[in-house]
């Protein structure tokens, strides 16, 4: 004989669960089988038991503010929600199940405002009675009568429980109000459905995820693994460096049990599970998930080929903008967190495919720590060196901003794709891009000077001297011969002294005694180049030679010093001067 607690009436849809809300029902169980399992190795005030309760009341609490109330039917082997198995197991000492049936409970509810303490509670009655004591002086249902919590109720036969009715914790909560008794049931203790009867519980398309006793029954190999576990947890102030219990179980259900048509339900909510843990900021639980995915995909190219286009599609989804426009809300939780734990943030992004890059590029730009810049920065990089095809479209980006990091970004990428990159985008709108294009050329790729040598004339002064800049790095054949035809033509289409002397300042470093007779020409004889004044052209002269540091140079400087022209040995005392200037200010004005 048992009675029933009266109250709010659950709005439950009678058609049943969808697969989805069983996903969640079982996610929620999974946490429950962990929790019994860690408060049977380890004192409740253990870290691994805090940690295990606050994923229980995070799934519990994602559950009641998306679904309702959560209630589940006990029967001696299976839990069931509306009906429906979600979880059996052979009954026997310490199974979840077979606890609660054993002491009569029939079903047990969890209801909204439900608080840490009251799980925290709960879990501590189970593992308490989670093997019968003979001489106890109580039992499950009485404990749970005295906790009083307020947000738990539950059905239990009377034979088994103390008191005369049935107690909602609700009700008791009240204080003035009464339950009310309805109708006993006949009959008695329900008996146990069969194998067979409990497969007809099962809806034909939703995933049968059996979490049997082996997921939460130590193996020898297991007790090791978790006392190892114990002495890390003791030994470092990271909780989340554990992997999330809770995504291992419903991966390796997925592996184990999935077949064609519940793949995509199981995908959907794993990608939901994922959303959530990044909206929590917990980077740590995020990459550990990504990692067994990566791990599943692998093995399902072996044993399930046909589940591999529904992963690559999971992956696509997780690496899009609007799914990744999360992570603009959720790193600002790890301020003030060292150093090693805001690397993970980037660990696990380099997880996602490299399509990620195109919501990436635009969260660098709304990135205000230096910290986060640096580790989307190494991110894009590492995922672009995979496949260059996302950087590519986002270096047609209008934000001038944006492509200049991009740029200076692709410049870590080694291949020659990414040095055509760069090439395009000597061409771009921006002077700031097209300066920067030619600095990082310039840093790996040595011998582009024909490639490059039209921007010495480029509009922008700053990409000129960029330009020049990369002429002047050593001495090389080549760039000397461009320089040196340039200048002898005597024609530019920069009317700018400091254009010419930067040029002439350049072939000084990377020229050789084949410029020499060109310029002591310039510097001893009469000519006028360019329409300037002698003066100025006999300065360019001078400095290229001062610059070049040759010993035939310095015999003309040295002959130029003591000539009868006033106007010749100034130019060589200015030229000395500016060349010190320059030296002496750690700068390179070419």
């Amino acid at each position: 004989m048992s009675t029933t607690v009266q109250g709010k009436q659950d709005q439950r849809d009678t058609t049943g669960p969808d697969p989805k809300e069983l996903l969640s029902v079982k996610s929620v169980l999974a946490s429950f089988l962990i929790a019994m399992k860690n408060y049977a190795l380890y004192p409740s005030h253990h870290e691994i038991c805090k940690k295990t309760l606050s994923n229980v009341k995070a799934n519990l609490d994602r559950f009641l503010s998306d679904i309702g109330n959560f209630r589940i039917d006990v029967k001696k082997d299976e839990l069931l929600y509306q009906g429906e198995v979600v979880h059996s197991e052979p009954p026997a000492e310490g199974s979840l199940p077979f606890t609660l049936f054993r002491d009569g409970v029939h079903w047990v509810e969890f209801q909204n405002d439900l608080s840490a303490e009251e799980v925290s509670g709960f879990f501590k009655i189970l593992n308490e009675f989670r093997a019968p004591h003979e001489d106890a002086d109580a039992d499950l249902v009485t404990t749970l009568w005295e906790a009083n919590f307020p947000h738990i109720r539950y059905e239990a036969d009377d034979g088994f429980s103390d008191s005369e009715a049935l107690i909602s914790f609700a009700d008791l909560s009240l204080g003035e109000e009464k339950a009310e008794d309805t109708a006993q049931e006949e009959g008695g203790e329900q008996p146990a459905m069969d194998d067979e009867d409990a497969r007809t519980y099962n809806m034909p398309n939703v995933p049968n995820l059996k979490m049997d006793r082996a997921l939460w029954e130590l193996s020898d190999e297991e007790m090791k693994t978790l006392q190892k576990m114990v002495y890390e947890t003791e030994h470092q102030d990271d909780p989340e460096a554990f992997m999330d219990v809770i995504d291992i179980i419903m991966l390796i259900v997925v592996r184990e049990e999935t077949v064609e048509e519940d793949a995509p339900v199981i995908l959907e909510y794993l990608e939901d599970e994922l959303r959530y843990i990044l909206e929590q900021g917990e980077f740590q639980r995020a990459y550990r998930f990504l990692e067994r995915m990566y791990g599943l995909s692998l093995s399902f190219e072996i044993q399930k080929p046909w589940a591999v286009p529904l992963l690559h599609r999971f992956f696509d989804d997780i690496a899009s903008p609007a799914f990744l426009e999360i992570l603009h809300h959720s790193w600002h939780m790890l301020k003030g967190k060292d150093a090693e734990q805001k690397k993970v943030l980037g660990g696990m992004l380099v997880l996602l495919p490299p399509k990620a890059v195109l919501a990436l590029g635009p969260l660098l730009q709304q990135a205000e720590e230096a910290w986060v810049r640096e580790q989307l920065i190494d991110v894009i990089a590492s995922l672009s060196a995979r496949d260059l095809t996302p950087l590519e479209q986002l270096l047609e980006n209008k934000d001038e901003a944006l492509v200049h990091r991009l740029v200076l970004i692709l410049g870590r990428i080694k291949g020659e794709r990414s040095s055509q990159l760069l090439m395009r985008m000597t061409g771009h709108g921006s002077a700031r891009v097209r300066r920067d294009a030619v600095r990082v050329l310039s840093d790996r790729e040595p011998d582009m000077f024909t490639a490059l040598f039209h921007l010495i004339e480029d509009p922008e002064e700053a990409v000129r001297r960029q330009t020049l800049l990369y002429f002047s790095q050593q001495r090389n054949a080549d760039a000397e011969a461009l320089l040196l035809e340039y200048l002898r033509k005597g024609k530019t289409k920069v009317k700018s002294r400091q254009h010419v002397l930067d040029c002439f300042r350049a072939l000084g470093r990377c020229g050789s005694s084949l410029s020499l007779p060109y310029l002591r020409e310039l510097l001893l004889g009469r000519p006028l180049y360019f329409g300037y004044k002698r003066s100025f052209t006999r300065q360019c002269a001078a400095i290229a030679m001062h610059t070049m540091n040759q010993e035939s140079a310095r015999t003309i400087l040295e002959k130029a010093e003591k000539s009868w022209y006033p106007t010749v040995r100034r130019a060589v005392r200015k030229a000395l001067e500016k060349t010190k200037t320059v030296t002496a200010a750690g700068k390179q004005h070419v």
